[in-house]
């Protein structure tokens, strides 16, 4: 079974603060985490394969909405699946919901896949 918690993504500093990385630093950092996600798309890839379904996978950097709408918008997929972290009130307002902005703008289909409450 795969650990989604090893795919979480890495705290950076909010806009302004000061710098917590050395450059080398951040350069690692975003190399590891481009890393994580190339390994996360390749496993989830192979198991929707081993199922039967055709998968294509991605990794871009970018604002997500912007990027995942762009790849629909390249791909014509016939469906999109999205995870949700299920924030609510002040935090959804404040970050947005990018599941939500590609279910409202995609051209085809979106399923949200949300994690278990227990997690």
């Amino acid at each position: 079974a795969l650990d989604w918690s090893d795919f979480m993504p890495t705290p950076f500093p909010a806009v302004g603060a000061q710098p917590m990385f050395s450059v080398p630093q951040l350069e690692s950092i975003i190399e590891g985490e481009t890393r994580r996600a190339h390994d996360l798309v390749k496993h989830a890839a192979e198991r929707l394969r081993s199922a039967g379904f055709d998968a294509s996978t991605s990794v871009r950097e970018g604002d997500p909405k912007m990027v995942i709408l762009d790849c629909a918008a390249e791909w014509s997929p016939d469906l999109i699946v999205m995870g949700s972290h299920g924030r609510k009130g002040v935090t959804r307002f404040v970050l947005g919901s990018v599941s939500e902005a590609v279910s409202r703008h995609a051209h085809c289909s979106v399923e949200i896949a949300r994690l278990p409450n227990n997690r």
